[in-house]
């Protein structure tokens, strides 16, 4: 549409963009002497920021924290009359007492043989992984509300850490060896930790390799490629197992597996 000012015609003829150079304006153009008027005028942009092309470096990783017990004043062992810091479960134990990952049993016993049931293993990895409460409704038909072990069984359901059978967590159940490594490859894989190693680990060597459930098998694959397993020997001592059906010992938890699943955590071997 014509605007007429001061004996000109002035029509709109485009809109020009600012840049870092120039302002930004409508340009009106008068049809009679094609004189310009510059209109809604707008401000230059800012000078563009040049970011230098520099390579990415990955973050280097946190020093492992190094946790070492020296079997003196200050040991847990010396907290239980059944633990024994000359044993192999020394350091593992007295890591998990001191960080409250798992507690006693009570009389004075921590039990490091006691069988280990479903119920305790998921609410040591909820520990192990902050304790976070969360709001997920359970298909379980066995956990009941406001069990010492709801809130781990929950939060481990939510991410599909455990599964259970057809309706049923059974935490009271003992879990066996391959149950366990199978939740500890889930939980692995929870955490972001590489489990593709156990792609092209053969555990054929050993003689019980075919008592492997379908469901576990990549699990003891990763577990054993990966040294979170070994293999045990075979009672007439000409081979070697993995015990997938043998059941998980509260030592055996935290000595043999779950170390490897805290991170950077570690401590020294032997007492």
């Amino acid at each position: 549409e014509a605007v007429a000012v001061h004996g000109h015609t002035y029509v709109f003829f485009e809109t020009v963009a600012p840049t870092t150079e120039s302002i930004g304006y409508d340009l009106y153009v008068c049809t009679c002497c094609g004189a310009e008027d510059f209109r809604n005028k707008k401000d230059k942009l800012p000078p563009e920021v040049i970011v230098p092309d520099v390579p990415y470096i990955p973050a280097t990783p946190a020093e492992p924290e190094h946790f070492n017990c020296d079997g003196g004043e200050g040991c847990h062992c010396n907290d239980f009359e059944d633990l024994d810091y000359t044993m192999w479960y020394h350091q593992g134990v007295c890591y998990m007492i001191e960080h409250g990952y798992m507690i006693g049993i009570g009389d004075n016993k921590w039990a490091p043989e006691q069988i280990i049931t479903r119920a305790e293993i998921a609410t040591i990895l909820w520990r192990i992984a902050g304790s976070e409460v969360v709001d997920y409704a359970m298909d379980f038909s066995d956990v009941e509300a406001d069990m010492w072990y709801t809130e781990a069984v929950e939060w481990a359901a939510s991410e599909e850490i455990v599964l259970g059978y057809s309706g049923n967590f059974l935490p009271d159940d003992v879990i066996t060896r391959e149950q366990m490594v199978t939740i500890l490859w889930r939980y692995a894989k929870y955490k972001g930790i590489d489990v593709s190693v156990g792609e092209n680990t053969n555990i054929l060597s050993f003689d019980d390799a075919l008592d492997v459930s379908e469901y576990a098998i990549p699990a003891m694959q990763w577990a054993y490629g990966s040294d979170m397993i070994v293999g045990k020997d075979n009672a007439d001592g000409t081979g070697m197992i993995l015990d997938p059906n043998g059941s998980g010992t509260r030592s055996f938890s935290q000595s043999e597996s779950l170390r490897k699943l805290r991170g950077y955590h570690t401590w020294s071997a032997g007492s």
